[in-house]
């Protein structure tokens, strides 16, 4: 554009050389022909002058019309005022020039030929311009230079040491287009002085003051102010010039809006100002701003009627902000740092929220930049989520949470501030099919453990209360007490699916203790009880007791893989009266003694149970009459999931087991179980 521009001076220049040099010689009329055919001589292209008004009398005036050089060239009219010069010396001064209704087309390659050494225009008005170039054009354009000296010592410098006033109705530069526009200033060799600027862009307008260093391709903007522009940044324009550095103290926003749809993301009437703005080309804005914003949408976030101050810099960024999102309010104070990537969030309110969940939320989690993420202060207030993944299946009413001190880095969550705290509380969770309501819980993370002071909810018409701690060094124990009352089991069910359905009332208690930093560790360290009772259990799938019936045969029954006992347990259906497990744990060895399965015939009592340093069953099994007495014994050994069955007949003088609180089912066959 620059050197179209140039170009396009460098014309008008050649044109009144060349007319001057006719007004020269004193006979126009005469010397129209061999002058046109020097120019087509010099230029290749056929010059015609329409009509050529002179006066004797006024010597120095000169009006030509319909002037046309070559197919590409096309003036309405040039009135001349000559303040002085010389022919000989090729040397022109000119009081007044006014050219109309240019109509110009630039090639490269073109060159016109300038046969002065100096020119000096005092006043030059160009208007109804037409102008276009490979890449642009300019439409309804006017000038106004003055004090203009574009030839010195016969060389072409046309934007240099001058004052002008340039407007036009429409600019088209590559993909970038301006509406109306007027530039007022002062151009010097190495300074561009802009004392008003003002521009239909983007839909929208621009008012500026400022000063472009030519030599170091800065700009300093005094002032600016831009309003009701619309960005669309998937096809914002590429310049094809060098970007200058950009300075300005003050930027006034106004209905300022952006969006790329490629990214989901908008940003819409931003009404504000920025101040102290800095910015390099190829890196980020450096800012200050306080104002307001309409609506901000990345990804799956949504905010809107959003007001506050923020602070940009190439280090780091801060903003303070409130607004609405998601039919509901918010209230953050936000900070940054860059290196390392890093997010504060110093304080967070949310209140009435509902946000929904949609499919692509984990991918749009795993772009966020930061490395770490430092959490102050957390606060929501009636926060309602219904999820449309079906990899989670939630909805949740009236969330209360406060949550605080706590950092997120790629290595795990830790307490920013020696211990964090997790209060909250909700009025309805629903997960699949299990119902959570009425829950508060409780919680904090300090250096050396993790503790759940309490966790109550109503799960259905049972209750659920879970406490306990987890140790994050090897001197620090780890707990869990738990108690489930008259829980139906059938929500679990639901959830887990249709391969086995199962339904019943269940009573579960835990108090277990373990200690260690590995696995291997807390197992062989694990102790406590816990007691599980199920009353009315259901199972669809499995022919339990048709199985045991089997088994009763005058021999013990070989031995059986766990695959294979699955296999003959399939079909059918089981009802057990009461299943009680009780389980007492001691340095890693599980036992079971005393729990007891009741099905609508059969009685089976445990005994012994599993080992979890070595991972190996040590189960007994038994199959008890009405007299707690087994007349089918069962070994259950091998690794966890390979365990293998063994069956034998017990003595004549086998002592019965003990299985309370369950007894003999009513209907169980009475005396010897073969018969």
């Amino acid at each position: 554009m620059h050197r179209a521009f140039r170009w396009f001076l460098y014309t008008i220049l050649a044109l009144v050389a060349a007319i001057w040099l006719t007004l020269g010689l004193l006979k126009p009329e005469h010397l129209k022909g061999p002058f046109v055919a020097w120019v087509q001589q010099q230029t290749g292209l056929p010059l015609e002058i329409g009509k050529l008004n002179y006066n004797p009398l006024y010597p120095n005036i000169v009006l030509a019309e319909n002037v046309t050089l070559g197919p590409d060239i096309k003036i309405g009219k040039i009135y001349l005022e000559i303040a002085g010069g010389s022919w000989w010396q090729r040397q022109l001064h000119i009081a007044h020039l006014d050219i109309i209704n240019p109509q110009i087309t630039w090639r490269p390659g073109l060159t016109l030929p300038q046969p002065l050494r100096q020119l000096q225009v005092d006043d030059l008005t160009i208007d109804k311009l037409q102008f276009s170039w490979p890449n642009g054009s300019l439409e309804g354009g006017s000038l106004h230079l003055t004090n203009w000296q574009p030839i010195r010592n016969g060389v072409v410098i046309p934007l240099t040491e001058v004052n002008f006033d340039a407007r036009a109705d429409r600019l088209q530069y590559a993909s970038l287009s301006l509406g109306k526009t007027r530039i007022e200033g002062t151009l010097t060799a190495e300074k561009l002085s802009v004392s008003d600027l003002q521009s239909d862009l983007f839909h929208g307008g621009m008012a500026a003051e400022l000063t472009w260093d030519l030599k170091n391709n800065r700009i300093d903007f005094q002032q600016l102010a831009l309003a009701n522009w619309q960005l669309d940044l998937q096809t914002f324009p590429a310049l094809p010039l060098a970007l200058p550095q950009i300075f300005a103290d003050q930027v006034t926003l106004e209905n300022v809006s952006a969006i790329d749809l490629s990214k989901r993301f908008a940003l819409n009437q931003a009404t504000g100002t920025l101040e102290k703005l800095q910015w390099q080309p190829g890196q980020l804005p450096a800012f200050e701003y306080q104002g307001k914003l309409g609506e901000y949408t990345n990804g799956l976030f949504q905010l809107a009627e959003m007001q506050g101050e923020g602070r940009l810099r190439a280090e780091d960024w801060q903003v303070q902000l409130t607004g609405e999102a998601y039919a509901g309010k918010f209230s953050a104070e936000l900070e940054g740092t860059r290196q390392p990537a890093t997010l504060t969030i110093h304080e967070l309110q949310l209140s009435d929220m509902q946000p929904e969940l949609h499919p692509g939320w984990r991918e749009w989690l795993a772009t966020q930049p930061f490395q770490q993420v430092n959490l102050r202060r957390l606060d929501i207030s009636h926060l309602s989520l219904i999820s449309f993944d079906d990899s989670v299946p939630l909805t949740m009413k009236w969330l209360d949470l406060f949550l605080t001190d706590l950092r997120w880095t790629p290595q795990g969550i830790q307490s920013s501030n020696h211990k964090a705290r997790l209060e909250g509380s909700w009025l309805e969770l629903v997960w699949q099919t299990l119902v959570s309501r009425k829950t508060e819980f409780q919680a904090e993370l300090a250096e050396n453990k993790i503790q759940l002071e309490h966790f109550n909810t109503q799960l259905e018409e049972s209750d659920f209360n879970i406490s306990g701690q987890w140790g994050l060094d090897a001197d620090t124990p780890h707990q869990l007490k738990l108690s489930l009352k008259k829980f139906d089991l059938e929500q679990l069910s639901d959830m887990l699916g249709p391969r086995y359905p199962f339904a019943g009332k269940s009573d579960l208690t835990l108090d277990l203790q373990a200690k260690g930093k590995d696995l291997t560790t807390i197992r062989q360290s694990l102790q406590g009880n816990a007691t599980l009772d199920v009353l009315d259990l259901f199972v669809d799938g499995l022919k339990l007791d048709t199985y045991l019936d089997e088994q009763l045969t005058p021999k013990a029954p070989a031995p059986q893989s766990f695959e294979q006992l699955i296999g003959k347990l399939r079909g059918g259906d089981t009802a057990f009266n009461h299943v009680h497990l009780q389980l007492r744990a001691d340095k890693g060895a599980l036992d079971f003694s005393g729990s007891a399965f009741e099905s609508i015939t059969h009685l089976i009592g445990v005994k012994q149970g599993f080992d979890l340093g070595k991972q190996q069953w040590q189960l007994q099994l038994g199959l008890l009459n009405e007299q707690n007495k087994p007349e089918l014994l069962g070994s259950m050994s091998g690794e966890l999931t390979t365990p293998q069955l063994r069956f034998r007949l017990p003595a004549n003088t086998v002592a019965s087991w003990p299985t309370k609180p369950i007894s003999y089912p009513p209907q169980g066959r009475q005396g010897s179980l073969r018969e």
